[in-house]
């Protein structure tokens, strides 16, 4: 009995160890990426783990078509030109981290010369085998004049059995007024960067929440004044899948 008592201990706490922690946003960087010019400078989270996703988006407004972003290497990039106005383009990019990011600043190349701005995420308990999915959003979803910034939806290619950190950004100019801030965010998302870029009427935010969706339709995002153009996109990030039970041999009474 004893040895039997002594087992079942052993298996729960290997099902418990088994258990992968929630995907979670661990070190945040934001701020202004240039006043003028094709050179982005981002800074970096100011902690980085090695084994972490690290993901960065890039939001700017520029002179010319946004044709091109070029990353340091060893990042993986997917970005996005406004279809209703090609001077306005966000570009994604992500890697595993290393842990010797840390407060570093890498240089991003523009096509055009821009102002624009960023916000960096050091992701906790992800899989960083898997690629996100990023769902980007086009001119059908935009009313210009209004303060209402609408979302594209995003089906994980993992499904719902999987938690996911779920990140909505969106990069909108020509507001009428000062843009000092979000009168409300898309529900259940809790803001983590939102940048005046130095051109006055230009603002860029994100935020984001965890959870487990087949598909996610982020609403809107209310801003304190109106748009005229804008660009936004929804982008999912896997988490570690959590370890089930381990079964392990009966020892004899």
């Amino acid at each position: 009995m004893i040895r039997l008592f002594l087992a079942a201990l052993v298996w729960i706490a290997l099902s418990l160890g088994a258990e992968a922690a929630t995907i979670s946003v661990f070190s945040t960087k934001s701020g202004t990426a240039s006043t003028s010019g094709t050179s982005q400078s981002v800074t970096l989270p100011p902690s980085t783990v090695a084994g972490h996703r690290l993901a960065c988006a890039l939001d700017v407004v520029g002179s010319g078509n946004q044709s091109s972003f070029s990353w340091p290497a060893g990042w993986t990039v997917t970005s996005r030109v406004s279809t209703s106005d090609t001077t306005v383009g966000t570009s994604l990019a992500y890697k595993t981290a290393t842990g010797s990011e840390a407060g570093t600043t890498i240089t991003v190349t523009t096509s055009t010369s821009n102002t624009g701005s960023y916000f960096c995420l050091d992701i906790a308990s992800a899989d960083t085998s898997v690629a996100p999915t990023v769902s980007w959003s086009n001119a059908t979803n935009f009313s210009s004049g209004t303060s209402a910034v609408s979302y594209p939806s995003v089906s994980p290619a993992w499904g719902s059995s999987v938690s996911s950190l779920l990140v909505i950004n969106f990069n909108a100019y020509g507001i009428t007024g000062t843009p000092s801030g979000v009168s409300t965010w898309s529900s259940g998302y809790t803001s983590n960067h939102l940048t005046n870029n130095p051109d006055s009427g230009i603002v860029a935010g994100s935020a984001d929440r965890v959870a487990g969706v087949s598909t996610e339709s982020p609403g809107n995002t209310t801003l304190n004044a109106a748009q005229n153009s804008r660009l936004s996109g929804t982008f999912a990030f896997k988490g570690l899948a959590t370890g089930g039970a381990i079964s392990i041999p009966m020892l004899g009474m």
